[in-house]
């Protein structure tokens, strides 16, 4: 009889339990001496390496893009909840297409009817009392709409601002474009209650974006300023990693740079894992580099480890997290720019 294959891709779907059960095998445990309290330790030690593996490298998946408001006079940022880092910074410039439409404004959507179809790559919305995840759809005829793009609250929402940027860039033209509340998140696909309104919401729609990157100056270069209220466009950025990390421009915006918008890749933290019925978030390529990893440490708090296995999982973990590391990359070519300014100035 022939063999059939499943027809499936990276399918693979392990509980916090069945992960924590396997961690613990490394080290020898049969699931039977696997009590509440080391569940609960597992938990606790699964979080505490995830949120670890940002001081090894930069994981590919937590690098998120985020648009801030430029607020005419300040030059500080807040950025949004679990930034980690700043990879780049960019200053947007962008063409204002909301005058050119029919806007419609209602409870249920905000519609941008175009006189012809017209690219939106950029906008925002104002969030009067407290924003909530949108979805942005497009039709021929303002009948039939079809879903283009659904925002992460997670990566929008910054600043304690109530305009919100979107950056779904798409570049197909529509005559109609349409702003509605999210059904679903878009984190994790569970139903969003209550159900948002778009009452009181106002939204703008931009295109043709023009990115000019910023330079990341190091905390001393930003203290030597002499002066760092200095209006104008924003050149440069610092990054000032507290706990909530901050991202402070200069020169401190004018009135022409609060029309447009930062562009900020950053890199956030993994994401808690909850509950023992919740899945890591981690790419399938990630699952044994992280089980050992976390085996590991385990086998430091765990008596009942048997020993020669808890140097054998220390082993093996080094050496997958190695050849995880080593395959995080993007694989593009590698550009070296050389800075002779010293002998050229």
């Amino acid at each position: 009889m022939a063999l059939t294959t499943s027809n499936t891709f990276s399918n693979i779907k392990v509980d916090t339990r069945t992960f924590i059960d396997r961690a613990y095998g490394a080290l020898k445990l049969r699931p039977q001496q696997i009590t509440a309290e080391m569940q609960q330790i597992g938990l606790d030690m699964i979080n505490l390496v995830q949120q670890d593996l940002v001081n090894d490298a930069m994981p590919l998946w937590t690098l998120r893009k985020t648009l801030l408001s430029i607020v005419q006079g300040q030059s500080r940022y807040q950025l949004p909840t679990a930034t980690n880092d700043v990879n780049s910074t960019f200053y947007r410039t962008l063409f204002n297409v909301t005058s050119s439409a029919v806007v419609t404004l209602g409870a249920a959507s905000i519609v941008f009817q175009f006189p012809q179809a017209t690219i939106v790559s950029t906008l925002n919305v104002n969030f009067p009392a407290g924003s909530f995840p949108i979805t942005i759809q497009t039709s021929p005829d303002g009948i039939t709409w079809s879903t283009v793009y659904t925002a992460d609250i997670y990566d929008n929402a910054a600043n304690g601002s109530p305009t919100v940027w979107y950056d779904p860039f798409i570049n197909n033209a529509a005559l109609y474009w349409q702003i509605i509340p999210s059904v679903t998140s878009p984190v994790n696909g569970t139903l969003i209650t209550p159900a948002n309104t778009m009452s009181g919401c106002s939204a703008q729609v931009y295109n043709t974006p023009s990115d000019i990157m910023m330079y990341r100056m190091n905390r001393d270069d930003f203290f030597q300023l002499p002066n760092k209220a200095f209006p104008g466009r924003p050149l440069q950025y610092r990054l000032d990693r507290q706990i909530t990390p901050t991202l402070e421009t200069w020169p401190t915006p004018d009135l022409t740079s609060s029309q447009n918008v930062l562009v900020c890749w950053r890199q956030r933290m993994i994401m808690d894992t909850g509950s023992l019925q919740q899945t890591l978030e981690i790419p399938p390529r990630w699952y044994l580099p992280l089980l050992y990893r976390v085996a590991s440490e385990l086998a430091f708090c765990t008596p009942e480890a048997d020993a020669d296995a808890a140097s054998m999982v220390q082993g093996k973990a080094d050496a997958m997290m190695r050849k995880a590391w080593n395959e995080e990359r993007d694989k593009s070519p590698i550009k070296y720019q050389t800075h002779i300014s010293v002998y050229t100035a």
